[in-house]
């Protein structure tokens, strides 16, 4: 017997899935809101160029 199959434990699944279903619209909504932000905003620029030298640690 499964843990879907009781009330209890399909009233709890049922909580878990509409605060995941919540939490991915959250998300949705604030990076359209960024996108939103940034696309009237200062055109993205390149990111800046990092010099790393991994021998430069063995000296």
């Amino acid at each position: 017997m499964s843990r879907e199959s009781t009330a209890s434990g399909e009233f709890v699944f049922n909580i878990f899935s509409a605060l995941a279903q919540f939490e991915r619209r959250l998300i949705q909504e604030r990076t359209r809101a960024e996108y939103s932000l940034t696309r009237f905003s200062v055109p993205l620029l390149p990111r800046p160029q990092v010099c790393f030298n991994p021998l430069s640690y063995l000296d």
